[in-house]
């Protein structure tokens, strides 16, 4: 099958998909390099004879070696030394058995820095942080939809095509952390509610670009989304990007059943009491060792609080299974965030779920 398809590469120079049918027939579809055909647990069977599940593929190529052996991921950014990114990832090419991938920091503000390890032969991917996030986009091959409407890269995976060429994608998994968690909970409320609810953004930050994104998203959250910020020139900005509507104060405001914070820890005084007394939904994309101030400040005003490690959580499992193409084992990537943040920070409580069984 290799001699077949090296000789119609050669001869019409173009990739081509190669191989065999039935159960003897597994092992071409293992080894072929381009457009494997599989199938997916949710479909009522096979298309064809000898088809496998694509995490059967992933799988199998890992364990014969045709899964590159080494690969580093990196996050870039700064400040980072305190991130739980590599020991959620790290815990989770463990728990797939990939042995030769490993995740680790590159503190930098320079982009240059950044790629000159995103350049190296081994670099298998990476998540990128404040303050490259926007800096990194031109310097990518393609770009996803999100990341180009939310005009910043958050995720780096590699694609490399048939002719040996390198592509960088650059991919933006914030978003899909928002909009689901919030999500989540939207749904809960208008169970009980039977309507949908107002939400407000606060922030104008990169954070807060996607945040409303995935608003604009969200089922059962009301149009137009309200936007504050300190800076009202930026508010006004964003609202007009996404049809948003900028307020100038937060004082007064009422009946609000979301609200997503994107500002720093030390801005928290920046949203009322008041705002917290409907008991919203409230999501604090800031975290620090012991918690946030304003999601302490939620938790005992009794909003429906979604803390920012969860947020971070989230969108680490969708980096991890662009990575490596297989499901991301949540539970142990959960344990290892739960470890890094430690027992004050309540993550145990909030992940339990996900480390059911382990």
């Amino acid at each position: 099958m290799e001699y077949a398809t090296t000789n119609f590469i050669a001869k019409y120079g173009m990739p081509a998909v190669g191989l065999c049918m039935g159960a003897a027939g597994k092992q071409s579809r293992v080894n072929n390099n381009f457009l494997t055909f599989s199938t997916h647990p949710l479909m009522p069977g096979a298309a064809a004879p000898g088809q496998l599940f694509s995490s059967e593929v992933k799988r199998l190529r890992a364990e014969l070696g045709l899964t590159p052996a080494v690969r580093t991921f990196f996050l870039f950014g700064s400040p980072i030394a305190k991130s739980a990114s590599p020991a959620m990832h790290n815990a989770a090419f463990q728990a797939l058995g990939i042995s030769g991938w490993t995740y680790d920091r590159c503190e930098t503000t320079s982009v240059d820095e950044a790629l000159k390890v995103i350049n190296s032969e081994e670099f298998g991917g990476g998540s990128v942080t404040m303050p490259l996030k926007e800096q990194i986009m031109a310097h990518m091959t393609e770009l996803s939809d999100s990341a180009r409407r939310i005009a910043a890269v958050n995720t780096i995976t590699i694609r490399n095509l048939a002719d040996g060429t390198r592509v960088l994608v650059g991919d933006n998994t914030d978003w899909v952390a928002v909009r689901n968690l919030v999500q989540d909970k939207v749904c809960s409320r208008r169970l009980r509610t039977g309507q949908d609810c107002t939400a407000v953004l606060v922030g104008a930050g990169g954070t807060a670009k996607a945040a409303m994104y995935a608003l604009c998203k969200t089922k059962g959250v009301k149009k137009p989304i309200l936007i504050y910020n300190r800076t009202a020139s930026r508010g006004e900005a964003l609202a007009n990007e996404f049809g948003a509507k900028s307020v100038s104060t937060l004082e007064g405001l009422s009946d609000i059943g979301v609200i997503v914070s994107t500002i720093p820890p030390e801005g928290h005084e920046a949203i009322p009491e008041t705002l917290l007394a409907g008991n919203p939904i409230m999501l604090d994309a800031s975290y620090m060792p012991g918690g946030a101030p304003l999601t302490k400040r939620a938790q005992a005003a009794g909003c429906d609080v979604i803390v920012g490690p969860h947020m971070l959580f989230e969108q680490a499992t969708y980096q991890s299974e662009k990575w490596t193409g297989r499901e991301a084992p949540r539970g142990a990537m959960a344990a290892a965030a739960c470890r890094h943040f430690g027992p004050e920070s309540a993550l145990s409580t909030v992940l339990a779920h996900e480390m059911h069984g382990l």
